[in-house]
């Protein structure tokens, strides 16, 4: 596997996606593999658990396959497709309220869909591919990172876009959220981590 994922469900149990186009279910506990969630034509390069546990979130890269998929946690099957992404997709989160996702890929868009697969917007917030998302707690902000080297504070509902980070020097690969919910990690081809404040009001957290 060249290329790894690694996402965590409720009762200790973990999802991986990989390039051989599959994500798989584990056993946090003893590691072995429990289900293997096929359906994706080309590598799975992003994976998530909505914050209820009770569904799997994968996206897809390559040129036969762009589209964003959601599993039901307790029977392993395939709960919807969201299609919509004109090329890879490298980026999935699940908001809090676990009826939305978000996905961002090469075509330089982030998406919001609802778990049925339904389109609820397109955003084009970055010049260049989004590589990283990150739900805040909230339910109505996000953050998102790109090849532009840019991330962004945006609303998911309308995405006006609230701040843009410049603190690194080379393409966005990762984002973070820390427990306080106020502040966040990314991680860069620029070899460095950096921790900053998103900038919302504590209030929204409490």
């Amino acid at each position: 596997m060249r290329r790894l994922t690694v996402g965590f469900c409720a009762r200790a149990q973990a999802v991986t996606g990989s390039e051989d186009n599959t994500a798989r279910v584990w056993s946090a506990a003893a590691c072995p593999m429990q289900r293997e969630l096929t359906g994706h034509a080309d590598g799975v390069t992003s994976v998530c658990v909505t914050p209820d546990g009770k569904h799997i979130i994968s996206g897809a890269h390559g040129a036969q396959d762009t589209r964003v998929k959601v599993w039901s946690v307790a029977t392993k099957s395939l709960v919807s497709t969201c299609t919509g992404h004109t090329k890879s997709v490298f980026a999935v989160a699940a908001m809090p309220d676990g009826q939305r996702i978000l996905s961002g890929g090469n075509d330089k868009t982030v998406r919001v869909w609802l778990l049925n697969g339904t389109l609820e917007n397109t955003f084009e917030l970055h010049t260049r591919n989004v590589t990283a998302l990150v739900a805040l707690p909230d339910n109505q902000h996000a953050l998102s990172g790109s090849r532009d080297k840019t991330v962004k504070l945006f609303n998911v509902n309308d995405g006006a876009v609230l701040r843009t980070f410049k603190n690194h020097t080379h393409w966005v690969r990762c984002l973070a959220l820390l427990p306080d919910g106020l502040r966040f990690v990314s991680g860069s081809n620029d070899k460095v981590a950096r921790i900053a404040y998103h900038g919302l009001a504590p209030p929204l957290y409490k």
